[in-house]
């Protein structure tokens, strides 16, 4: 809302190295389970916190699978820095071990494990999660944005606001005056008309059938799952319809699916000024 996404960004990344913490943890706690308080406290016991155990691991997973969803590709970085970092401590351990066991000296320990201090520093920097950044490389991978050019995209990502929603939210209901049409940028919704239920998923829209013929809402929408879209409203999705030809297809094609004949305005000629 205030346009300042810098204290987001860092619970968000802070969120997924918990997580992705969290989740080696909860696997380990298994072999716990087996070698120590199976043996003391019987198998029933166990059984209990195995079952407890798989509970939180789901949670987390499910945890996981949303950041995922709403940052692709910041997900991937940050967990490529987490492999790096893990492998930098197995590749010290290993040294250790050479060292213990006389195949190597203290001058070549020393050696390595500079190296190692070097390959860690650079690797502790943490990517930045930018919110606005993110938004324009959603926008660059829309298939339905593809045929805008790149000042044209610049300025829709501007436009957008981007709207994270959980499983089960309510997106849209029957009865509502339409202001506004949502492109689904990861995750999926469920759109319920006439006792009838279909899904969208990545690179559909919807809400833009009742914008244009000015109708109050006949139809549901609901999310379910962990969903990033792309909220635009009704005078600046006008003028996309006459920029884009991508865009004019699919709300005919939508509207032909619905049985709905819609006018939608002419494309603006392009240009010639500088």
């Amino acid at each position: 809302r205030l346009g300042l996404s810098g204290l987001l960004s860092r619970m968000t990344a802070d969120r997924f190295e918990i997580l992705l913490n969290q989740r080696l943890i909860l696997r380990d706690l298994h072999g716990y389970i087996n070698a120590k308080i199976r043996r003391i406290h019987g198998r029933r016991v166990a059984d209990l916190l195995h079952e407890l155990l798989k509970r939180r691991e789901d949670e987390t997973q499910s945890a996981l699978d949303g950041l995922r969803l709403q940052y692709p590709g910041y997900a991937e970085e940050i967990e490529r820095r987490f492999i790096r970092r893990t492998a930098l401590r197995l590749e010290e351990r290993e040294y250790d071990i050479l060292y213990q066991d006389g195949l190597i000296g203290r001058e070549l320990l020393t050696t390595l494990k500079q190296e190692l201090a070097d390959k860690r520093k650079r690797a502790e920097g943490r990517p930045t999660l930018d919110l606005a950044v993110q938004k324009t490389e959603l926008v660059r991978q829309f298939p339905l944005f593809a045929d805008l050019g790149d000042g044209a995209r610049t300025r829709l990502a501007k436009a957008l606001k981007a709207r994270y929603v959980q499983p089960g939210e309510v997106l849209m209901r029957k009865g509502d005056v339409p202001r506004e049409v949502c492109f689904i940028a990861s995750g999926a919704v469920e759109v319920e008309t006439a006792g009838q239920k279909s899904k969208l998923g990545r690179g559909d829209m919807f809400g833009q059938l009742s914008l244009l013929s000015r109708q109050v809402r006949r139809t549901q929408i609901t999310a379910i799952s962990h969903s990033t879209l792309l909220v635009l409203d009704e005078a600046r999705f006008r003028r996309l319809l006459q920029r884009s030809e991508a865009m004019r297809i699919a709300v005919k094609e939508s509207a032909e699916k619905r049985g709905l004949s819609l006018e939608i305005p002419d494309i603006d000629p392009p240009s010639t000024g500088h």
